[in-house]
């Protein structure tokens, strides 16, 4: 698909389906973040500090209980 083509379709409101394939599928907050990126006004579009901060946070709080191995 060439870069124009790209333009029109997201501007008539296509956005890509949550990936699912892979190893491990897109998890769902994920992709809310990733279709805010696509907001047609910048204003309305997420910061990168917002983007880095609720990635760090989410990864971390989905990670599983620390256990020692005796």
């Amino acid at each position: 698909m060439k870069g124009r083509d790209v333009i029109f379709r997201v501007d008539k409101g296509f956005r890509m389906p949550r990936p699912t394939g892979g190893p491990v599928a897109c998890p769902e907050p994920y992709y809310e973040h990733m279709l805010k990126c696509w907001k047609q006004w910048p204003e309305a579009r997420p910061t990168f500090a917002y983007l880095q901060d609720f990635f760090n946070n989410f990864m971390v709080s989905t990670e599983g209980k620390y256990k020692p191995i005796d």
